[in-house]
């Protein structure tokens, strides 16, 4: 194994190929500092092109359904809750003022994702931790070619018990929201 810090652009130029391209926390990245959803749709299109026929794409990130977009089931009691928190007040303002209105369980979990690391934000500025969705996942591989082989999502442990301590949310109101997706497509042969 070896190590290179190069741009993903520039491996397309070799000929190695390889079984599997991994994503690990960073297709978010791409997205914010890039040129939003067409970033990373390069990338995924060059990382399909440099995998032998058969070979898998991996994707570990932050991956939200698309319903979420739409549904506020509870989330007005929980936003509430979350602002009685003491110094989280001025976290759901500043939130509110890169993202918008907290209306959906979307949004709220993109918060309760981001507010552990504000003294990040002055840096960070409005990075989006989860801009693509399962669904837009989903068509860009099709539109690639590719199989989507496994599709997982879930809450961690450790943060499911973090919102339950900070913000005494119950186990219904912790169901839908998810921190970790994991994603594998692969190269039809």
């Amino acid at each position: 194994m070896r190590f290179e810090r190069v741009y993903l652009r520039e491996l397309l130029a070799r000929t190695e190929r390889y079984d599997t391209i991994m994503f690990v926390s960073v297709l978010h990245e791409f997205f914010s500092y890039g040129e939003g959803i067409s970033s990373v749709l390069k990338a995924l299109a060059d990382a399909e092109e440099m995998l032998v026929a058969g070979g898998d794409i991996v994707i570990r990130d932050m991956i939200l359904l698309e319903y979420a977009k739409h549904t506020d089931y509870r989330v007005a009691g929980m936003i509430e809750r979350i602002s009685n928190s003491g110094e989280l007040t001025s976290v759901v303002h500043e939130f509110e003022k890169y993202f918008g209105q907290i209306n959906s369980i979307y949004k709220l979990n993109h918060l309760l994702l981001k507010y552990m690391y504000k003294e990040n934000w002055a840096r960070e500025g409005p990075e989006h931790y989860v801009p693509v969705t399962v669904e837009q996942y989903e068509s860009i591989f099709s539109l690639l070619g590719m199989e989507l082989v496994l599709r997982d999502s879930q809450l961690l442990p450790f943060l499911r018990q973090k919102w339950m301590d900070d913000f005494a949310f119950d186990e219904d109101e912790l169901a839908p929201l998810i921190s970790t997706g994991f994603l594998v497509a692969r190269k039809i042969a």
